[in-house]
C-alpha cells in the first residue's frame, strides 16, 4: 500500500538516504524549503483580503538573537491551540513557517520543534519558543537534521534525533538550554520517535534496521527502551511482525500505545508479550502518532485517511499548486489502556508534514497545521 507507505514517512519525519546520496538529500531539502516558503509567501497575500476570527497571541523575537527564522506563518496556519471540538483558541505566534513537530512541555510554558532558519536552510535545527511565541531560540547545530524532539516530564531536557559521525540515526538527549548533549542510543539501527516515562528515568523509542531504512515498505520497526541518563544500554521491548511506531506512555508509566502497522495498540511495559490491539477505531489505512491525554483517559492520534486516500492540492505561491494526504485528527475515549469506548473526529484536517498532536495540562490540543 504505496500510500500508506507515504503517511508513515511523513509520521517520523524525513527518512535519511543513504551516504552516497547526500547530494540527492540537500538537493530535496533545498526544494522542500522553497515550497514551504513561496507557500507561506501565497498565503500571507491571501490573508490581507480576510479576517482572522481566532485569539491571536504574538510578540516579537528577540532581535539580538544571532539566528533568524527563515519566515513567520500566518493564522489560521501554524501552531494552534484547539480544543476538542476543533475551535481554535489561540495562535502561537512568531513561529516559523518551516518548522514541524512541536512539543508543548509539561507545564505549559515552553514549545519545542525542528525547524529551518537563515543560518541553517537544509538543515533542521531544534528551537524553543515561550508558550506565547516569544523567545525564539535554536539550540542545536548538527550537520544533519535535528527532529522529533520531546520535553521531560520536569521541562530540564530535551530528548531529540539526529545522525552521529557512522550516519546512523539515534536518540540524543540536551539539557533545556541546548548544553550537555548526550547520545543515548549506539549501534547500526534506525532511531526515532523518543518518548519520556512520566518518571522521566526512561525513553520508549522505535528502532528499524537498515533495510528499513533504506526501503520503507520493509516495515520492521520495533520498540525499545533506553535510560534516559546514558547510564545503560537499549533493550528491545516489543517484538512483532511488521512495524511497531512512535510510542506514547500512560500517565501512570505503566502502559505504551504505539502504531502497529496500520492500526495502534497498546502494551503494559511490564509484560511486554501481550499486545493489545484497540478496537473501534475509525476506518481508513492508517492511524498513528498516538499521544495520551494527561488525565489517561484518552489517546489522540492521527488518522489517514478520514475517506479513501485523498490528496489536497494548495497553493505554493508560485502560480501552481503542491499537494499532499488528507489528515485527520481524532480522539480516542478509553474506559481502560485496552478498551476504547468511543473515537471522535474533531473536526481538523490538513495536508502537509504530519506533525501530531500534544496535550495542553487543561485537556485541549497543540496542534501544527500549514493548510
Amino acid at each position: 500500500m504505496p500510500e500508506l507507505q507515504e503517511v508513515f514517512r511523513m509520521a517520523t519525519q524525513k527518512i535519511r538516504p543513504d551516504e552516497g546520496a547526500l547530494d540527492r538529500q540537500h538537493e530535496e531539502q533545498r526544494n522542500r524549503t522553497t515550497k514551504r516558503r513561496a507557500q507561506v509567501y501565497g498565503l500571507v497575500a491571501a490573508m490581507l483580503a480576510i479576517l482572522i476570527a481566532v485569539a491571536v497571541i504574538v510578540t516579537r523575537p528577540d532581535t539580538s538573537e544571532p539566528v533568524t527564522p527563515v519566515i513567520k506563518t500566518t493564522p489560521p496556519m501554524g501552531v494552534q491551540i484547539v480544543d476538542l471540538g476543533g475551535n481554535a483558541l489561540a495562535q502561537v505566534g512568531d513561529i516559523p513557517a518551516s518548522s514541524y513537530a512541536p512539543d508543548l512541555s509539561r507545564d505549559g510554558s515552553k514549545i519545542v520543534f525542528s525547524t529551518y532558519t537563515e543560518a541553517s536552510p537544509y538543515q533542521a535545527q531544534i528551537a524553543t519558543v515561550q508558550a506565547d511565541g516569544s523567545g525564539f531560540r535554536v539550540l542545536t547545530n548538527e550537520q544533519n537534521d535535528a527532529q522529533y524532539p520531546r520535553w521531560s516530564p520536569n521541562g530540564t531536557k530535551i530528548a531529540f534525533v539526529t545522525y552521529d559521525a557512522k550516519a546512523d540515526q539515534h536518540i540524543f538527549v540536551m539539557n533545556a538550554d541546548g548544553s550537555n548533549v548526550i547520545q543515548l542510543t549506539t549501534g547500526n539501527g534506525y532511531d526515532n520517535a523518543p518518548a519520556w516515562s512520566p518518571d522521566g528515568k526512561t525513553i520508549a523509542f522505535q528502532r528499524g534496521s537498515e533495510a528499513s531504512r533504506l526501503d520503507y515498505s520493509t516495515q520492521s520497526e520495533d520498540i525499545w527502551t533506553v535510560p534516559s541518563d546514558g547510564s545503560g544500554q537499549a533493550r528491545r521491548l516489543v517484538v512483532e511482525a511488521g512495524a511497531q511506531e512512535q510510542p506514547d506512555w500512560s500517565p501512570d508509566g505503566k502502559w505504551l500505545v504505539f502504531g502497529d502497522n496500520t492500526d495502534l495498540s497498546v502494551v503494559r511495559v511490564s509484560d511486554p508479550s501481550r499486545v493489545h490491539h484497540l478496537a473501534k477505531l475509525p476506518g481508513g489505512p492508517g492511524r498513528f502518532l498516538p499521544r495520551w491525554s494527561p488525565d489517561g483517559t484518552k489517546i489522540a492520534f492521527l488518522n489517514c485517511c478520514p475517506k479513501p486516500f485523498t490528496r489536497v492540492a494548495f497553493p505554493d505561491g508560485l502560480g501552481s499548486t503542491t499537494d499532499a494526504p488528507l489528515l485527520a485528527v481524532y480522539v480516542a475515549s478509553m474506559a481502560d489502556p485496552t478498551t476504547v469506548t468511543s473515537t471522535k473526529d474533531i473536526g481538523i484536517t490538513f495536508a502537509g508534514d504530519a506533525s501530531g498532536v500534544s496535550w495542553t495540562r487543561n485537556g485541549t490540543l497543540l496542534i501544527n497545521r500549514y493548510s
